[in-house]
C-alpha cells in the first residue's frame, strides 16, 4: 500500500464521483438536501492536490558545507520546483521553510481530485526524480539532495493560518536518523562520500553506466541457471581525465551512508525491467539497498509496471544484502510482501556475514539465500572451516527455498562447495563472456 501523509490528502482522490439524482416525486426537503450535497461535491471539486517535498539532508549539507551552501541548496530546489511544476508561484506554492514547500495542482502540475491514487502518486514520483537526479552545485562545491514527498491536506496559499503551517512542517518531518555529526572526521567522510555520489549521478545522467549480470549455476551443470545476478559500475567519464569506474561495491556503501541509495536503485530497476522487455526468456536479478525497501512515491511505476505485467514479475529477482544497514524492518517486509504477492522472488545475499543479519532474512522472507563468500574462503583452509560452510548452507536451505554458494572464484572452489553440499552456485569463475552463454531461462 502506498505510503499517504497522516494528515489525509488522500481524499483528494476518493469519493469525487457521486452524482445525485431527483425523481419527480421527490420530496421539497429532498430536493433542497440534493442541491446542497451537489452544492458541497462542486466545492470538493474544486479543492486543488496538494503536496509537501521536504529535504531530508539540509542539517548535513549545512554541516558539511556550510551555511551558505545549505541556503543556496534550498533556493535551487525552490528554483527546480517552481521552473517545472508551477504556473504561478503566488498561487501554486508556498515555501514553508529552508526545508520544506508545499506545491498545489496547477497546468504544470496536473493532478486532478478524481485521479486514482496510483496516477496522482505517479505525479509525485515524477517530481521527486527531477529534482533529485542532477547535482547542485555552488561555488565549485556539488552536492545531491535527499527528497521526499506525500500529499497532504491544507488551504491555499495565502488562507493558511500558522498552525497549519506548524502542522505541515510537523507532516512533512520524517524522523530523524540520529547522527553524531560532532565526531572528528564525520564532515570529511560525508564530503568523501558525497563526491562519489556526485560521480555516481553525473555517469546516471550522460549514460556512462555498466551493467552486467552473473549467472547462479546449479551445481550438475546444464545450459540453465536460476538467474542472472547484476553487477553495476558508473563511469569512468571520458573528459574527466578518469581511467576508472565506481564498482557498485564502492558507491553502494557511500550511497547508503548518505541516505541516498533510492536514486540509484530506482535507475537499476528501471533498466532491468527494459532489458526483461527486450529479452522475455531470461530472469534477472537487480541489487537494491535495504533503505530502498518502502512502499513510497518512488517506487509507484515500479509496482504499476508489475501489476500490468506479470510475466515481468515473474521473471524479476530483487536482492538485499543481509549485511545491509538494519533499517525499518516493518516497511521491508511490506515491500518485499508487495513484490512477491506480484509474481516476483526476494533474494538475501551475504548471508552469515555479520550477527544479527537474520532480522533482514526475517523481515524478506527469501525465496533464494546466498551464503556470503567468506564462508567458502575458510573452506579452503580445511576441515572446520569446510563444516562451517555445510552448517550455513543448511541453515540457508531452512530459511529460503534455494540455497546458493557465493564466491565460487576457482575450480578447486567448485569442488569444496559440492563437498559441502551446495545446490547452486555463483562466483566470478561461473561467469560467463556473454549474457547469450548460460541465460537464466523462464
Amino acid at each position: 500500500m502506498l505510503a499517504l501523509s497522516p494528515s489525509g490528502g488522500h481524499r483528494f482522490f476518493a469519493g469525487l464521483h457521486a452524482r445525485t439524482t431527483v425523481s419527480p416525486r421527490t420530496p421539497i426537503a429532498s430536493i433542497a438536501s440534493a442541491h446542497d450535497r451537489t452544492d458541497a461535491i462542486a466545492s470538493q471539486l474544486q479543492q486543488r492536490a496538494c503536496a509537501y517535498v521536504f529535504i531530508g539532508n539540509l542539517p548535513q549539507l549545512s554541516q558539511a558545507y556550510g551555511i551558505d551552501f545549505a541556503m543556496a541548496v534550498s533556493r535551487e530546489v525552490r528554483r527546480r520546483l517552481c521552473f517545472s511544476f508551477v504556473r504561478t508561484e503566488s498561487t501554486d506554492f508556498a515555501f514553508l521553510r529552508d526545508d520544506c514547500y508545499l506545491l498545489w495542482s496547477n497546468e504544470s502540475f496536473p493532478v486532478p481530485v478524481d485521479a486514482s491514487l496510483t496516477s496522482a502518486c505517479e505525479y509525485l514520483e515524477s517530481v521527486l526524480a527531477h529534482v533529485a537526479k542532477r547535482p547542485i552545485v555552488y561555488r565549485g562545491i556539488a552536492a545531491l539532495v535527499q527528497l521526499h514527498a506525500d500529499w497532504i491536506d491544507v488551504r491555499p496559499p495565502g488562507e493558511m493560518d500558522p498552525t497549519e503551517v506548524e502542522l505541515a512542517l510537523w507532516t512533512a518531518q520524517q524522523c530523524a536518523e540520529f547522527e553524531q555529526m560532532e565526531l572528528d572526521g564525520w564532515s570529511h567522510r560525508y564530503r568523501g562520500d558525497m563526491d562519489v555520489a556526485v560521480r555516481v549521478a553525473d555517469a546516471l545522467s550522460r549514460g556512462f553506466l555498466s551493467m552486467s549480470w552473473r549467472p547462479v549455476v546449479g551445481v550438475y551443470g546444464g545450459s540453465t541457471s536460476l538467474y542472472h545476478s547484476l553487477l553495476a559500475s558508473a563511469g569512468p567519464i571520458p573528459e574527466e581525465g578518469r581511467a576508472d569506474a565506481i564498482r557498485d561495491s564502492i558507491y553502494g556503501p557511500c550511497l547508503e551512508r548518505l541516505g541516498l541509495a533510492r536514486l540509484w536503485d530506482r535507475h537499476a530497476m528501471r533498466k532491468t525491467l527494459a532489458i526483461l522487455r527486450q529479452r522475455p526468456a531470461l530472469r534477472l536479478g537487480v541489487r537494491l539497498s535495504t533503505q530502498s525497501a518502502h512502499c513510497d512515491h518512488w517506487w509507484t511505476s515500479l509496482f504499476a509496471a508489475l501489476q500490468t505485467e506479470p510475466m515481468l514479475a515473474s521473471r524479476l529477482v530483487v536482492e538485499f544484502s543481509a549485511g545491509g544497514p538494519v533499517c525499518a524492518l516493518e516497511a521491508m517486509r511490506e515491500f518485499c510482501s508487495r513484490l512477491q504477492a506480484l509474481g516476483c522472488r526476494i533474494a538475501v545475499r551475504n548471508l552469515g556475514c555479520r550477527d544479527g543479519d537474520l532480522a533482514i532474512v526475517h523481515a524478506c522472507r527469501p525465496d533464494i539465500a546466498k551464503v556470503d563468500p567468506s564462508f567458502l574462503r575458510r573452506a579452503r583452509g580445511g576441515e572446520f572451516g569446510l563444516e562451517g560452510l555445510q552448517e550455513m548452507i543448511s541453515l540457508a536451505g531452512h530459511l529460503a527455498n534455494h540455497a546458493v554458494v557465493d564466491g565460487i572464484e576457482r575450480e578447486e572452489d567448485m569442488h569444496l562447495a559440492l563437498r559441502a553440499g551446495a545446490q547452486w552456485l555463483e562466483g566470478s569463475f561461473l561467469e560467463s563472456a556473454k549474457l547469450g552463454r548460460g541465460e537464466a531461462y523462464a
